[in-house]
């Protein structure tokens, strides 16, 4: 079993990505959380309408 994620923890690592826009290179932060999903158990359909904007979905 996965140790519980922490809160704070997953806050300060969102935080610390660069998302502000512009550029709007919210990739970085897309791929992170996707993957935090899907060792949860979730499946994704990643979808983008444009280079470095990428959606959790």
């Amino acid at each position: 079993m996965t140790k519980p994620l922490d809160a704070v923890e997953l806050t300060k690592q969102i935080v610390r990505m660069n998302t502000i826009n512009p550029p709007g290179d919210e990739e970085a932060c897309a791929q992170h959380l996707g993957a935090l999903l899907e060792n949860a158990g979730c499946s994704l359909s990643p979808t983008t309408n444009s280079p470095k904007i990428a959606p959790v979905w």
